[in-house]
Parts: structure tokens; C-alpha cells; sequence
């Protein structure tokens, strides 16, 4: 019976952890994860499907960051805005559809679905990245721009464009 008392009275302070808003934590030197990260934010973190904590560097945190499956609206100049779905792996591919029937091509050139890769390459001044992603059937890079992700990495916005024309502007949420 004592044994039992002691699993519970360990159980109510883990979930005490939990609903504090932290996560049960080890890694650093003092159990933190990453003392850049909040706790809070690690829930956050792993809802992506992330499974570590993100790199302090700015730079290589927007690399990170893009690492994650994404639902959101497209917004182009041309057409009505539409929903896609695009998945950043951190190998440098990625995979893109359109969810809503629209018959628009997630990247509004070429098909539905679309996959090569893509790269962050710079950061600005701003704290927005820059970037290029490659289309199937293209050798050259289009343009990414104004990459920029929210503190907790959950939401992701940035442009795409052609050749020059655009841009297109994506507002994704990551999804679990």
C-alpha cells in the first residue's frame, strides 16, 4: 500500500509538471533541455513532432524550424487563395499538395503533388530567412523570401516565386 502512495505522490508531481506548463526535462546540466527554450514552448516543440529541443543559433534554428509538416492557405496574385499541405524534411526534400480541391498546384506552377528540394540559405538583418526551392521538372531554384516562424515554431510563413512572378504567400500551421 505504501509503494502505491509513493507511485501516485510521483504520478500528481509529474502531471503538477505538466499542468505548470513544463515538461518532465533532462539533457542540459541543470535538466533543462535547452535554456533557450521555455518549457512551455517544448510542448509546443513536440506537438510538430520534433523530438529534441531547437538550436540557439538563429540561423540554424529556422532550419530546424521548417522541419515539419504545414497545412495552411496560399495566397497568390492570380487566383483565390487555397489550402495546401507541405512537408520539409531535414534531409533538404520536400512534399506539397493541395488539400482543398481547388485544382490549383501547391506552388502554383507545375503539379499537384510536387516534390524535390528546397534550402534556407540566409539570414537577413530582419530575422527573416531567404532561401530556394526546386521545382521537379526546373534545375534552377525559385525563390523563397521573408521566411519567418513564430517563437514556438508552430506556425510558419514565407514567399515563393517563379521565375520573378509572385509572390506566392504561404501562412501554414505545423500539424502534430
Amino acid at each position: 500500500m505504501k509503494m502505491m502512495r509513493l507511485a501516485i505522490a510521483a504520478l500528481g508531481a509529474l502531471l503538477a509538471g505538466c499542468h505548470s506548463g513544463g515538461l518532465p526535462s533532462s539533457g542540459g546540466p541543470d535538466g533543462d533541455l535547452n535554456p533557450a527554450v521555455a518549457p512551455t514552448d517544448m510542448a509546443a516543440l513536440l506537438h510538430c513532432g520534433r523530438t529534441s529541443a531547437p538550436p540557439a543559433e538563429p540561423f540554424k534554428r529556422v532550419q530546424y524550424g521548417m522541419v515539419a509538416t504545414w497545412r495552411g492557405t496560399a495566397t497568390s496574385p492570380w487566383v483565390a487563395p487555397y489550402q495546401v499541405e507541405i512537408a520539409f524534411a531535414a534531409d533538404g526534400t520536400y512534399l506539397a499538395r493541395t488539400t482543398d480541391g481547388s485544382g490549383q498546384q501547391p506552388f502554383y506552377y507545375d503539379k499537384d503533388p510536387e516534390h524535390d528540394r528546397y534550402e534556407v540559405v540566409d539570414l537577413q538583418p530582419n530575422g527573416k530567412a531567404t532561401g530556394n526551392l526546386y521545382l521537379e521538372w526546373l534545375s534552377s531554384a525559385d525563390a523563397l523570401a521573408q521566411i519567418a516562424l513564430d517563437d514556438n515554431l508552430t506556425h510558419l510563413t514565407f514567399e515563393y516565386s517563379h521565375f520573378g512572378a509572385g509572390p506566392v504567400v504561404y501562412d501554414l500551421a505545423c500539424t502534430p
